[in-house]
This record gives structure tokens, C-alpha cells and sequence, in this order.
């Protein structure tokens, strides 16, 4: 099983396309992926695609009663609500301050067009050591944008203020400028501390 196989870089990728020419006997090879565009070709000419629908609300409550029985009622509910049909990320936002980063996220979103001169200083000092959540955080604000404005895009309840500044499509390039810089800082280890601050930077457009 390869997760997320869409942030293999070009040498995992290569290693993977040698497998997938010549696999083990009697094996099955899974390569999870979220954005299939983003495989190379010769990864993708070699698989059969295989579409899996997300989870209910009801599913995800079950896996999290059978995960983590001793979860609080209000957090089981909240965890269910932003998991967006992913046991795998329902169970990372039970675990590891992941309702907290995501209350943050949801906060810096608020702020717009003012994200950076009131968050961004702190968020980036908190979240430029070493060991601190920087790839989680990151999961989070890009999830709490896309939830936003595909449900703006839907019409679905009441638009939040900052989603109505910009077009649709300028959000979906921001959306996909910050994957890009988390993936870039996470896979060559580039400075946390200013990807926090040009990501603000995106989220207000300057």
C-alpha cells in the first residue's frame, strides 16, 4: 500500500514504476491517491483506477467508537463533521492537537483579508521548530478552504465573508499554491517559518 502516492518525488516514483513492471508473484499493489493528474504517466498507464466514494458521517462514527472509545460525544461529532469521509484523517484529527489546528485554520481563514498582520507572526514562530505539527497545520487550512468554497460554489448555507472577496477560481489556485508549498518545504526541508508567512501572504492576495 503506497499512500498519498500523488507526493512520491522522482526517485520513489522511479523505484515504484519497477515494481509495477515487474511485481511480486501473486501480490496486489495499492497506490492511494488524491489527485491522480498529479502521477506521472507511466505510473498511471500501469494501473487500474479504482474510485472509492467517501465515508458517511454515520461510518466515520463508527470507526472512531471502535478507534478511540473513550473519545468525548462533542469531539467524536466534530472530528466526524471535518474528516471529509477519511477514517485515516478523522483518526490524525483525534490524535495530535488535530482539533486545535484545525480551530486555528478555520480562525486564520476568519481574518481575511487580514490573516497575515494578525496571525501570521505567531502561527509561524509556533509552528517553525522542528517538532512541531507544520505538514498538519497545513492539511488543516487547505481543508477548511476547500470545505469553504465548495460549499459556497454549491450554495450551500450562508457564504463566510472571505470567501465572497475573491472568485472561485482564484481560491481553487490558492488552494493548490498551498499544497504545493507544503509539500515543497516538507520534501526539501525549506524554512517553516517563511512558508508560514507566504502562506498567509496567498490566503490575503498579496
Amino acid at each position: 500500500m503506497v499512500d498519498e502516492a500523488e507526493r512520491l518525488n522522482r526517485n520513489a516514483a522511479n523505484a515504484l514504476l519497477k515494481l509495477l513492471e515487474e511485481p511480486p508473484p501473486r501480490s496486489v499493489i495499492l497506490l492511494s491517491c488524491n489527485a491522480p493528474g498529479r502521477l506521472p504517466v507511466t505510473l498511471r498507464s500501469r494501473c487500474r483506477l479504482l474510485r472509492l466514494s467517501p465515508l458517511g458521517v454515520s461510518d466515520i462514527h463508527s470507526v472512531l467508537d471502535r478507534l478511540l472509545p473513550g473519545m468525548p460525544a462533542d469531539d467524536r461529532e466534530r472530528v466526524a463533521r471535518l474528516a471529509d469521509g477519511s477514517p485515516g484523517r478523522a483518526v490524525a484529527l483525534a490524535q495530535d492537537d488535530g482539533l486545535a489546528l484545525a480551530a486555528l485554520a478555520e480562525t486564520v481563514l476568519r481574518a481575511i483579508p487580514e490573516a497575515a498582520s494578525r496571525h501570521a507572526f505567531p502561527v509561524a514562530d509556533r509552528l517553525s521548530r522542528a517538532d512541531a505539527p507544520f505538514g498538519a497545520f497545513m492539511d488543516q487550512l487547505c481543508g477548511a478552504l476547500d470545505r469553504a468554497t465548495r460549499a459556497h460554489a454549491r450554495g450551500m448555507g450562508v457564504a463566510a465573508t472571505w470567501v465572497s472577496r475573491r472568485p472561485l477560481s482564484e481560491w481553487a489556485e490558492v488552494w493548490h499554491a498551498l499544497v504545493h508549498l507544503r509539500d515543497e518545504t516538507e520534501r526539501l526541508h525549506l524554512d517553516r517559518r517563511q512558508a508560514i508567512l507566504d502562506a498567509f501572504a496567498l490566503l490575503d492576495g498579496q
